[in-house]
């Protein structure tokens, strides 16, 4: 950090010349914290056991995660998730479309396809963005009619 601050601030130490000094040290960890609780999560999100999710970063980092840590990063995602579907629409969209990808998941011991639907819209000022998801049996009138919408 001392050479850090030195080419940064263009003083050696104890000079002055009134610039800041920020590290770029937290900013990398910070960055890489962040990618390994996503990392975390979308095993969780794939299927993977909180009890194998902590397994394989302990062997990635060298530290051990409890199942209990794996879980928060988890309900961390489910709230950002959540407050995402729950936003307000606060703008008209006249263009609307609705499509469907399928995946596997596991769902009572079993592994099964599933409907990923997206709706996604253009607004009135031409930004395309994504409404709304969710996850169906499969991808039907009824679900096209009264449940997405």
């Amino acid at each position: 950090m001392k050479a850090e601050s030195a080419e940064q601030l263009k003083a050696e130490p104890y000079e002055r010349n009134g610039e800041p000094f920020k590290t770029f040290v937290f900013d990398n960890y910070c960055r890489s914290e962040a990618a390994l609780i996503t990392s975390m999560a979308e095993m969780v999100v794939n299927g993977v056991s909180t009890r194998k999710v902590a397994k394989v970063m302990e062997t990635l980092c060298d530290k051990s995660f409890s199942k209990s840590t794996v879980s928060e990063a988890c309900k961390e995602l489910d709230q950002k998730v959540n407050e995402f579907r729950n936003r307000p629409l606060d703008c008209e969209y006249p263009f609307i479309t609705v499509d469907a990808t399928y995946f596997k998941v596991r769902e009572n011991s079993r592994i099964v396809s599933k409907a990923l639907m997206i709706a996604y819209a253009v607004s009135s000022s031409g930004v395309r963005e994504i409404i709304g998801f969710d996850v169906y049996k499969n991808e039907s009138k009824s679900t096209w009619d009264g449940e997405i919408f």
